[in-house]
């Protein structure tokens, strides 16, 4: 980079060249305060600067963030920068002596480039010869400070002789103005982040996450949830057999006494008429042997006998009868009837005691919630649970817990959990102008619920389930 020195003239500037520059110090600060843009700024900084104190180079570092340190951005008269060049980087490393030295708040400094200890010291991987075969070995360092006394950028001025103090005086005088251009068009972004603040505001954070961990709040779960009914009348098969028809669609309000399932009762009524046939044959039976007592001694003792097969045959018959009327059902309740899919019965063998629907009142509801072991937390009767139904996600109800299974089983979807009865706080009266009907949910409707314990802190409840997650993991 060494440059044939003869061959160019010496900037020495005079009293007269100061005086100038003094004199036009208003128009350029006016120039100054113009500019739009950071870019703008920053062209303006490392070209125009000479037109006030003249140099042959200008080079501008910055630091983009406050735990950054500066480096190179931009070169004067060169267009296209490469900070992976030797120089570039040595220079940088430099510069980095001079942004660390605490007298640089308040002072800029002109020295000689090849004598000064603090371009000098650079890494051993680099060559003293890169500073020392550059051109212009008089430079000028001149930073520039945000509100915290921190250095957001700076340029090294450089040309063939020293600076003057009425150069540095001036320069000084006309960074103040490149300062405040510099922090109106950054939004000053390093003063709010960068040294003290930054420690100030690291601090705070810490101080306010520890603060809202200590929080206090209830220890709270969610389970998924379904709206079932109260005490419901339960239809189960009264006979072991094959179902032939349910007479009402689900969800489908009926009166007492209708009709619900009706069975196949073929064999049934086959059973019945041997028995009725049976039966007219122990009849037959006993009324010979009782005509034939008074003339045949021998005939009185089939009469015990015959009287006990007559016995028999009658049971018999009753029994098929009694299981004949079983073959169709009907309801002793009026209410809603719940069930899967008339398809899913229909054709159906079922066994004595299997259920089949339910017959609920619609006004007499309550939740149940499927619990998952891992969530389980310690409840107790009463405790508050909050409801949410999938079908409205704007409103919910307000339930507490009624009881809880001792041992968890497996659900639908293969979860283990403990199955919790809530009963709602309250269905009655009007609710966002709805009236008792229209408020209460509907038998079935899915949703989520929110079971509430006792107090903890909210670092607690955030951090309840990783724990314990670790914990298994670890088994610490």
């Amino acid at each position: 980079m060494a440059r044939n020195l003869q061959s160019k003239q010496p900037l020495i500037p005079n009293a007269d060249q100061v005086s100038v520059s003094a004199i036009r110090l208003l128009k350029f600060e006016r120039d100054i305060r113009q500019l739009e843009s950071t870019d703008a700024l920053k062209l303006h900084l490392i070209n125009q600067v000479r037109e006030l104190v003249p140099y042959e180079q200008a080079f501008l570092f910055q630091r983009k963030q406050s735990a950054q340190k500066l480096q190179l951005t931009l070169i004067s008269d060169i267009a296209t920068l490469e900070r992976d060049a030797p120089f570039n980087q040595t220079l940088e490393q430099a510069v980095q002596a001079l942004d660390a030295s605490k007298y640089l708040v308040d002072t800029y400094r002109s020295f000689p480039l090849n004598t000064d200890k603090n371009l000098t010291d650079t890494k051993k991987n680099n060559s003293p010869d890169l500073i020392n075969d550059y051109p212009h070995q008089a430079v000028c360092w001149v930073p520039l400070f945000n509100q915290t006394g921190l250095a957001d950028a700076g340029i090294l001025l450089a040309r063939d002789q020293a600076f003057s103090d009425q150069e540095t005086t001036l320069l000084a005088r006309i960074i103040e103005t490149y300062e405040h251009a510099w922090s109106a068009l950054t939004g000053n972004k390093t003063a709010t982040i960068g040294g003290r603040n930054t420690r100030l505001i690291s601090i705070s954070l810490i101080i306010l996450i520890v603060a809202a961990g200590l929080f206090p709040v209830r220890l709270s779960v969610m389970a998924p949830m379904q709206v079932i009914p109260q005490d419901p009348y339960v239809l189960t098969a009264p006979i072991d057999g094959v179902i032939k028809s349910i007479a009402v669609a689900p969800n489908t309000n009926i009166n007492a006494n209708t009709p619900l399932v009706t069975f196949e009762d073929l064999k049934l009524r086959n059973e019945s008429t041997l028995a009725e046939q049976e039966l007219a044959v122990a009849q037959a039976r006993l009324s010979r042997v009782n005509s034939s007592i008074f003339s045949d001694a021998d005939v009185a003792y089939e009469l015990p006998i015959a009287r006990a097969e007559l016995n028999l045959a009658e049971v018999r018959y009753r029994y098929t009868q009694e299981l004949l009327s079983q073959t169709q059902v009907t309801s002793p309740v009026a209410g809603l009837v719940t069930y899967t899919d008339r398809k899913d019965w229909e054709g159906r063998a079922v066994q004595v005691g299997e259920q089949i629907l339910q017959v609920a009142n619609p006004l007499r509801v309550q939740f149940g919630i499927d619990l998952p072991t891992g969530d389980l937390i310690e409840l107790e009767t009463g405790a508050d649970i909050s409801i949410y139904l999938d079908s409205a996600p704007l409103g919910g109800y307000e339930a507490s817990l009624k009881s809880i299974s001792h041992t968890p089983a497996a659900t639908e979807s293969n979860i283990t959990s403990y199955r919790i009865i809530a009963e709602p706080s309250s269905l009655s009266g009007e609710q966002n102008g709805l009236d008792v009907v229209t408020d209460i949910p509907r038998i079935g409707a899915r949703g989520t619920a929110r079971l509430y314990g006792k107090q903890v802190t909210l670092a607690y409840q955030l951090l309840r389930r990783p724990i314990a997650v670790v914990r298994q993991y670890l088994g610490v």
